[in-house]
């Protein structure tokens, strides 16, 4: 059945992209049962859509439909969650505790000490 429901759409596309197709096409849009079939389909759209806002303003406590509301369960003035940047570090706080301010659990480790500097790898003459 998909090789005929396939065969079908592209004949159907190669039909009204010749000239004869679409002529065939205009002359059949002009017949009262596609205008009245427009019509249903139009008012069946509308009252869908009214309908649809209804359920949303009931919804949200609106009398528009809109979405944003000030009253119950709306979305005006409520805060976004924050979350911190990525790859930013807390500022350091004092020695032995931790930024939130819990005592660390690792030890203390040393400063490391300096090294003298490598020698040049340059030739001298």
């Amino acid at each position: 059945m998909g090789l005929v429901r396939t065969a079908l759409i592209f004949g159907v596309g190669y039909a009204l992209g010749r000239p004869e197709g679409q002529a065939k096409v205009v002359e059949l849009a002009k017949r009262p049962e596609v205008a009245q079939a427009r019509h249903r389909a139009a008012t069946t759209v509308s009252r869908s859509l009214k309908r649809g806002r209804k359920q949303v303003a009931v919804g949200t406590d609106t009398a528009d439909g809109s979405a944003v509301t000030t009253g119950r369960g709306g979305w005006r003035d409520r805060r976004l969650p924050s979350f911190p940047r990525r790859g930013t570090v807390p500022a350091a706080t004092s020695a032995g505790t931790t930024p939130t301010g819990s005592a660390s659990t690792q030890p203390e480790v040393p400063p490391v000490p300096s090294t003298q500097p490598l020698p040049s790898t340059r030739p001298t003459n």
